[in-house]
């Protein structure tokens, strides 16, 4: 969740500044989005029909957040 995410981040903070973080979420993943805009991650793209899982198809939306 929020925590663990925001220690990966302040982790990466530390360990790799400057750096890009990424992150793709299933569109129907609310709880998520709803975590990585709180973290401050921007939305940068979404992929229709990314994939398929029991013959649904899901969209992707990909995010990032520059460390700088």
């Amino acid at each position: 969740g929020y925590k663990s995410a925001s220690m990966l981040i302040d982790y990466m903070r530390e360990k790799y500044y400057p750096c890009v973080l990424w992150a793709d979420v299933v569109e129907e993943n609310t709880a998520s989005i709803k975590i990585l805009n709180k973290l401050g991650f921007s939305r940068v793209k979404e992929n229709v029909n990314a994939f398929k899982r029991d013959g649904k198809l899901y969209n992707v939306i990909d995010f990032n957040m520059r460390i700088e």
